[in-house]
């Protein structure tokens, strides 16, 4: 990671926004930003830490605290970042304010964006391959903080150098291979499990035999059991044999009970029905007097019994028609009726005539009334017209006089200008002129006057017309009314509207008498119409009855006649069909239904008989000699067969169970032993590759496989660190890593200790004095930046800051520092310095000047 500009704005000390360009730093890569304390030199740290990370460049300080004082409350605390990576350019954005939560946004080389805090913090790792901690160590040694790297823990390096040069594969192996150490001796201890598990199973007296014998006495237990359950299932089905046997002879018994029991039941039932033969028989004469009726003596009787009802009805229609003949004799007196009725009609359609002419009359007059009102209307519009055009006469006469009068007066002033004394005057001819007439300064002319003049005439004009149209409207109106007042009843009415008033209400009058009138004559109409079809109808009608009394007259004789005759025959078929009476017979009439129950109820009756008959014989023949047995032996022997059975099915289910069980306890036994056998060598030979890669062999160094990787790169640091170490501190210093822990719990390999050629001697880099640590530690630094170049393990390193540390240095050691750091930026690298010692200002040209103010710090 490069940086190529970083803004900043409410953030720290700086209020407004200041921009700082790392680009014209890129030729001789190294930098110094210096100024006053507390001006915000760190603070360019901090905005490149939170614009990454959302963290700052020191542990005492926080992002959240990094709000500028000097900044309102509307203005946002922003920081961007755009830096260069693997040579493409990204752009890294924060912000927040006091009400606005902290929002963050990456751009991408392709122009896409990533939003939200927790994504962006994501992208910048799995960017730079480094969390905020590790970049911190390895690209940034802050204040206070640059020996860290140089002072740390063991498991602390470890921690860097996992990520820094991707050593988790070495550590996934390792815990891998534990893993499945661990997953053997579980399988092993389940097995073990599983065994004690089957053994619990076995009869006691194979749990304490070796395994060699375990499986042998399992084996005799089997055959054992397999001996007992042929010998019950030989018992088993002897038994079966015998209670088929007894079962056969019960079932025959006890269908003969059953058979004689029915026996005795069907000849009670035959008793039973004998008693009804009585009344069966007294049924069956019933149906045989009901049949005879029904057949010869029924139809005689409804042939009779229509013959009267023929006759009766002759009767009644002669009857009928002589009364119908009577009315209609009556019915002729309507003649004289309809005459009347005529004469009637003629005189109100005469007096009809009269009402429409009359009407006629009245429609006439309200004619004229209207005309007569149409003529005040238009009077009155004429009066006031004529009003209109008086009061335009005079006010156009006005107009015009006034105006004339100045006019002359205006001509009366001109002749004045032209008077002299002694000299006649043109008009009256005096040659003394006393009071001349002024000069009147109005715009009057003769053509205006002229005008005026003429519009006077033509509006005279118009009024003289409207006058003349008004007298004639007045003469035709007085003439029309006056005829209208000759109408008698009108009389000396006071105007034409009053007059329409009195018509309509006489036309009204009229109207209403006319409807009345046709009313009455429409009423007439229908009657006189009714008359006249009632009697042609009633002299059809009369004539017609009289020919079918005449007809009714002869067909009497013959249907008295046809009555008695009926009522012979049906007499006489009663006695043929053996009946006392008349009563008898209709007694016995009963319909085909109810003849039809009778002759079911006797048939069923004889075939219920036959079939008791018929079976009784059956069984006694087929039961002859046979007599009823109890059944309770048989049934008491075939219970205890059936007890004895299920005590048998019992035990050769229990033994059944048993060798089943012992069976299933054999097979898992023999797959414990297989698995046993082969998986013992498997899980010892895994165990030594766990503890091998974890450290943990005993008699062995703890050096882990992942462990084993770091300390090999960790020395390729320490080579790259003494070379620069060693300009440093002319020669007089090495590092050198550990190969022995004083703790035998910890792991080897990432320990550190200085060898000083002064002394002889080889002692922990703790004993460094400050100025000898800040070498130490910038020369290791600067170690795990070469070494991470040189692979390039995911991880690019080309920035690295340095914050303060330098004041502890004597001025060789300074020179020797800037010598150092200066070949390193000679690459392609960024090397950023804070610090206050003059001699760094005069040494670096690339600089970078913080100032302080009272309303916020400024780059210069």
């Amino acid at each position: 990671m490069k940086p190529t500009e970083l803004m900043m704005q409410a953030f720290g000390p700086y209020a407004d926004p200041v921009t700082i360009d790392f680009t014209p730093f890129y030729r001789q890569g190294l930098f110094l930003i210096s100024g006053d304390t507390g001006a915000g030199k760190t603070t360019i740290f901090d905005g490149i830490m939170y614009a990454l990370y959302d963290e700052t460049s020191g542990s005492s300080r926080k992002a959240e605290n990094l709000r500028s004082d000097y900044a309102d409350s509307k203005t946002l605390t922003r920081v961007r970042l755009k830096f260069l990576h693997k040579d493409k350019e990204y752009e890294a954005e924060r912000y927040f304010s006091e009400t606005r939560r902290a929002e963050a946004v990456l751009t991408l080389p392709d122009g896409s964006v990533i939003t939200g805090k927790k994504n962006v913090n994501q992208a910048v790792v799995d960017l730079l391959g480094l969390d905020y901690r590790q970049f911190k160590q390895v690209s940034m040694i802050a204040q206070g903080e640059f020996l860290d790297l140089l002072f740390a823990r063991s498991d602390v390096r470890g921690e860097v150098f996992r990520k820094v040069f991707c050593t988790e594969y070495y550590k996934t192996v390792s815990d891998l291979l534990k893993s499945m150490a661990a997953h053997a001796r579980d399988e092993e201890r389940y097995r073990q499990e599983r065994r004690k598990q089957v053994l619990e199973g076995l009869p006691a007296s194979l749990r304490e035999l070796p395994e060699g014998e375990l499986l042998r006495g399992l084996e005799e237990i089997l055959e054992k059991n397999r001996k007992k359950d042929q010998r019950l299932k030989k018992e088993e089905g002897m038994l079966e044999q015998r209670r088929e046997q007894l079962l056969r002879e019960y079932e025959r018994i006890k269908l003969e009970n059953q058979e004689l029991k029915r026996l005795g039941e069907l000849r009670e039932r035959l008793e039973s029905k004998k008693e009804e033969a009585v009344p069966m028989k007294a049924l069956e004469k019933r149906r045989r007097d009901g049949q005879k009726a029904v057949t010869y003596v029924k139809p005689l009787l409804e042939q009779h019994e229509q013959r009267i009802a023929e006759l009766e009805g002759l009767q009644s229609l002669y009857g009928e028609f002589r009364e119908r003949k009577k009315e209609l004799e009556k019915e002729k007196r309507n003649w004289e009726r309809l005459e009347e009725l005529r004469e009637r009609q003629e005189k109100e359609m005469h007096l009809l005539e009269d009402m429409e002419q009359q009407l006629d009359f009245w429609n006439e007059k309200e004619k004229e009334a209207r005309a007569v009102i149409k003529l005040e209307e238009d009077q009155a519009g004429l009066k006031e017209a004529l009003e209109q055009r008086i009061d335009e006469v005079n006010k156009i006469s006005v107009q015009y006089e006034n105006y004339r009068a100045d006019f002359l007066k205006s001509q009366a002033g001109i002749l004045s200008r032209t008077l002299q004394d002694k000299s006649p005057c043109p008009v009256c001819g005096s040659l003394e002129h006393p009071a001349p007439a002024p000069l009147l300064h109005k715009d009057v002319n003769e053509e205006t006057l002229r005008k005026l003049e003429a519009k006077k005439d033509a509006l005279q004009k118009k009024m003289q017309e409207t006058l003349h149209r008004c007298a004639l409207n007045q003469k035709e109106w007085e003439m029309r009314k006056g005829q209208l007042e000759q109408v008698q009843g009108l009389g000396r009415k006071k105007d034409g509207r009053t007059m329409l008033s009195w018509i309509q209400k006489r036309l009204e009058e009229q109207q209403d008498r006319i409807m009345k009138q046709k009313s009455r004559i429409r009423s007439d109409i229908p009657e006189s119409r009714e008359i006249k079809n009632h009697l042609e109808e009633t002299t059809n009608e009369y004539h017609l009855c009289l020919g079918r009394l005449a007809e009714q007259e002869k067909k009497l004789p013959q249907a008295k006649e046809a009555v008695k005759s009926s009522r012979q025959m049906y007499m006489n078929q009663i006695k043929k069909q053996g009946f006392g009476s008349e009563k008898m017979a209709r007694e016995a009439f009963c319909t085909q239904e109810e003849l039809g129950e009778m002759e079911n109820a006797v048939r069923r009756y004889q075939q219920e008989i036959q079939e008791l008959q018929v079976q009784i014989r059956s069984l006694g023949k087929r039961l002859r000699g046979r007599i009823y047995r109890e059944e309770d032996y048989y049934q008491k022997s075939l219970g205890d067969m059936d007890s004895q059975r299920k005590t048998i099915s019992r035990e050769r289910k229990q033994i059944y169970n048993e060798i089943r069980q012992l069976l299933q306890l054999e097979k898992q036994l023999e797959r414990l032993a297989k698995e046993s056998r082969g998986s013992e060598e498997y899980r010892i030979s895994l165990q030594t590759l766990s503890d091998t890669a974890n450290g943990t062999l005993n008699g062995k160094p703890k050096l882990s496989l992942e462990r084993y990787v770091q300390s090999a790169y960790f020395r390729m640091i320490v080579a790259e660190a003494n070379i620069r170490l060693e300009a440093m501190t002319n020669g007089r210093y090495e590092l050198l890593v550990r190969e022995e822990t004083s703790n035998r719990q910890s792991q080897i390999g990432l320990d550190l200790d200085v060898y000083d050629y002064n002394t002889g001697k080889v002692r922990t880099v703790k004993t460094l004095s400050g100025g000898e640590a800040f070498k130490a530690a910038l020369a290791l630094a600067l170690g795990v930046s070469a070494v991470i170049q040189s692979f390039a393990g995911g991880v690019w390193v080309e920035t690295i800051f340095i914050d303060e540390g330098f004041g502890s240095l004597d001025q060789e050691s300074l020179e020797q520092s800037i010598a150092t750091l200066a070949t390193l930026a000679d690459g392609n690298r960024l090397v950023g310095i804070i610090s206050h010692v003059n001699e760094l200002k005069e040494r670096i040209d690339n600089q970078i000047q913080v100032c302080k103010g009272k309303k916020g710090s400024r780059i210069q």
